[in-house]
């Protein structure tokens, strides 16, 4: 495929430097600005060649390389963003020529001057051509060697200025001096602001050392012929430096795209000097024969008449010229961007500081103090107005509020002729984004706001119908939070959606930030996590029935699990709920649900104990196979459970998270740590001083003397006696009488491991004779015998065993606060072993 070839009249910019100065970089920073910074070019820059491109990948993803041929063009077009100068310009066609600096430099020892014999394709004939130049000078480079380069431009644009003027061309041409590698004058520790400050200094000091340079040039060979030089010195860098706030941005240039956007602009407005100059002259040609015509009959005239008055000097027809140029309107005249304001103002201001403009008629005199007035205050009007704060920029209603008076007060526009400016339609743009921001905060702060309503009444359980059970209603309440949850999907508004088309601010950018929005926002956030975490936990617990949260955490009574099986029930558990270890938490439960779950958590951790527990119980059976409980085999249980057993690894998570959700006192307590703790001890402390004990009516007893509470250690038998305390109570509902017992002394029972302890109360049956008895003999080790006192009791007939009458689960006994009695760990099992 051929090259692209540039229309014959695209604006020519020549990029113009020493060796080593950074032109081409400069040209693969501007192909990266192209795609990443379109808003500061304010514009779409197009790349037909892909030249830009190569310089681009070269520069950031391989290595830069020099340029080796005499110039090398890189055809582009520049649309821009703004609809005016889209409208009069339309695409503007150009050429970025880039050359060897060796070259430069070898043209600048060479030559005494640029003229048309200078070789089409050579860089002295670009140079001829060019519509704008942008002087590269590496802005890191040490003093001696900016000098020299000082030297070789005043060399360039002596032989430029020649050439031109021969040429009988426009004067004028715009010079960029691009000053790069600034990133290199970062220092250690600078934060973006003295950076930029670093940077901007040294603008100004080169600027100024240009500026004396060619003074002192003018002073030895005379001025420059076509006068004062208007330089524009530019800061760039083809990437961010690391600061103090901020890590390296090795992609992203700085300065480089608004540079290029200028060039564009200039070579635009010096194309168009160039060729109203050319017909200018035409039309002078052309003309010049009956001019001449006019003239001498006019001269006769004149004579013939012996008339004094004085011809138009040529200030005047300056004037006039600019005068007839103008808009007819104030909004005509004013139309543009401040850029172009600007070069009509200084044309003006050139006009009044002319020598003669005192000569000039009252008429134009006042023409011009009218025009450079309006100009002056029309521009400070717009400064203000693009210096106030954007509608964009608002952090909530009272910074909008604040921002329409002032836009209706103090940034009215001035003048009312001026009601059709770019001023004037940028502060109706501004009225009509604070509307629109408005209103779209409020559609949000309505939103969000009756999402956490919706939200809280859901998490309180404020919804049930008057007079429900007090049981919540599982499938139904997630019903509601699955229907509310998808509708605050489907918000709307969306984070990307623009306030105004095609290029407005963003929900995100604007009204997602103002602090109401912002607090009603994280409000809903807050509520949904909590529904969120809730609809996890009860579909966990099995209550209700949701098919993308399973009941992970269900256990049935009686069922068996292997490890294999609690090995997959956990993975199961992690993959629905990534997040059930801080969020399956008794403190995230809500009042009104914490029962439920705590019921359903308990029957699951109850269930669950089962499968420990047979571990537990086969270990201690290996250990003693057909023997006695002792405590050699129970040492080696401890060992087993305390070096972490994997049969239990999955076991012991499940364990841990059901009895923190049914006992919020438990915490993260592990049953295995806890019965290693217990194995380890080799004493427990039992000390009775009151209890009491529930006995059901229908049974037809009652107590008759003291409750003993009998230890045997050594052979040694020590009873501890509690007497009938105060009269029976009986409970509301009839069911049963409640007896409290009391101890004479504080006594304490040293239980050791392995010890005989048991309690036994006599009884009267009504309307039988004989004596009775309760007996607290049932427990689940014979070497931790003291849980008797917290299991239920034997019902027999005195001497007989107490397991041949009937053991009653229910019947306990009940130690006051001011007794204590262990009890066995959670996964201490029924121990089944032969005597």
């Amino acid at each position: 495929m051929s090259e692209p070839t540039p229309p014959s009249d695209a604006l020519r910019i020549v990029l113009f430097g020493m060796p080593a100065a950074g032109k081409s970089s400069l040209l693969g920073a501007l192909g990266q600005a192209a795609q990443a910074q379109e808003h500061l070019l304010s514009g779409r820059l197009l790349d037909p060649s892909q030249g830009l491109a190569e310089l681009r990948q070269r520069l950031y993803d391989e290595s830069p390389r020099r340029t080796v041929e005499e110039i090398v063009p890189y055809p582009v077009a520049y649309e821009s963003f703004d609809p005016d100068e889209r409208a009069a310009d339309g695409r503007l066609d150009g050429v970025l020529i880039d050359c060897d600096g060796r070259v430069a430099n070898d043209l600048l020892l060479r030559r005494k001057s640029l003229g048309d014999d200078s070789a089409e394709g050579s860089l002295a004939r670009e140079v001829l051509r060019a519509d704008t130049l942008v002087l590269v000078i590496d802005a890191s480079a040490p003093a001696p060697q900016v000098d020299a380069d000082f030297a070789e431009f005043d060399r360039f644009l002596r032989l430029l200025e020649s050439g031109r003027g021969r040429r009988a061309e426009v004067g004028g041409l715009p010079v960029f001096l691009a000053l790069t590698k600034c990133d290199l004058l970062a220092q250690p520790g600078d934060g973006a602001h003295e950076w930029m400050e670093r940077v901007e200094e040294r603008k100004r000091q080169v600027d100024r050392r240009f500026q004396d340079f060619l003074k002192r040039k003018a002073d030895e060979n005379g001025p420059l012929p076509f006068g004062r030089i208007d330089l524009h010195p530019w800061a760039t860098a083809v990437k961010r430096p690391a600061l103090q706030e901020a890590a390296a941005k090795p992609r992203e240039p700085y300065g480089v795209a608004e540079l290029f956007r200028q060039c564009f602009v200039a070579a635009r407005d010096f194309r168009r000097r160039s060729r109203r100059s050319s017909r200018r002259l035409l039309w002078t040609v052309a003309g010049a024969a009956g001019l001449v015509s006019v003239l001498l009959t006019y001269a006769t005239w004149v004579g013939g008449h012996n008339l004094h008055g004085t011809a138009p000097s040529e200030l005047q027809n300056k004037v006039e010229i600019v005068r007839s140029g103008e808009g007819q309107t104030p909004s005509a005249r004013l139309e543009g961007t401040r850029d172009a304001l600007a070069r009509r103002t200084a044309v003006l201001t050139d006009l009044k500081n002319a020598p003669d403009f005192d000569t000039l008629p009252a008429e134009l005199r006042d023409w011009v103090g009218d025009r450079l007035a309006e100009m002056h205050d029309y521009d400070a009007y717009y400064r203000k107005l693009l210096e106030a704060k954007a509608p964009a920029s608002a952090r909530g209603l009272g910074e909008l509020n604040d921002l329409e008076e002032a836009l209706k007060t103090t940034l009215a526009v001035p003048r009312a002729e001026w009601g059709e400016t770019r001023a004037a339609r940028l502060r109706r743009e501004r009225l009509d984004e604070v509307a629109g921001l408005r209103a779209a905060a409020r559609k949000a702060d309505d939103w969000y706001a009756q999402l956490r309503e919706r939200g809280e009444a859901l998490t309180t359980f404020d919804r049930r119908p008057a007079g429900a059970a007090t049981a919540i209603d599982w499938r139904a309440w997630q019903g509601e939070v699955k229907k509310l949850l998808t509708s605050a999907e489907s918000p709307p508004f969306r984070e990307t959606d623009r306030l105004r088309e095609p290029d407005g601010p963003t929900y995100r950018d604007t009204v997602l930030r103002f602090e109401s929005v912002a607090e009603a926002r994280a409000g809903w956030e807050r509520s949904r996590q909590r529904l969120e975490r809730l609809l996890d936990l009860s579909a966990a617990l099995g209550l209700g029935l949701l098919p993308d949260r399973p009941p992970v955490l269900v256990f049935a009574d009686g069922a068996t699990a292997t490890p294999a099986d609690l090995r997959s029930r956990l993975q199961e558990l992690k993959k629905a709920y990534p997040r059930h270890d801080e969020e399956f938490r008794p403190a995230n439960l809500p009042e009104a649900a914490a029962g439920d779950i705590r019921q359903a958590a308990k029957a699951n951790y109850a269930n669950l104990l089962e499968p420990g527990r047979e571990a537990v119980l086969g270990r201690l059976q290996a250990a003693a196979p057909g023997g006695e409980e002792t405590a050699a085999r129970w040492q080696d249980v401890q060992r087993w459970l305390q070096g972490g057993p994997e049969e239990l690894a999955d076991w012991r998570v499940l364990a841990r998270i059901l009895r923190r959700l049914g006992d919020p006192d438990a915490g993260d307590a592990d049953p295995v740590s806890e019965m290693v703790l217990f194995l380890n001890r080799d004493r427990f402390d039992v000390q009775l001083r009151r209890v009491s004990l529930a006995i059901p009516v229908d049974l037809g007893v009652a107590p008759q003397g003291n409750l003993s509470v009998v230890h045997e250690a050594e052979g040694k038998t020590t009873t501890l006696t509690l007497e009938p305390f105060g009269d029976p109570q009986r409970d509301p509902g009839g069911r049963t009488r409640t007896y409290t017992f009391r101890a004479g002394a504080a006594d304490t029972v040293v239980y050791r491991p392995g010890d005989v302890l048991y309690a036994r109360l006599s009884l009267r049956k009504l309307g039988e004779s004989g004596e009775w008895q309760f007996t607290w003999a049932r427990g689940r080790s014979r070497r931790y015998r003291f849980e008797v006192l917290s299991r239920g009791a034997f019902l027999h007939a005195a001497g007989a065993e107490p397991s041949q009458g009937k053991y009653l689960e229910d019947v306990r006994l009940v130690p006051g606060a001011d007794s204590r009695v262990p009890t066995p760990p959670d996964l201490m099992p029924v121990v089944r072993l032969k005597r």
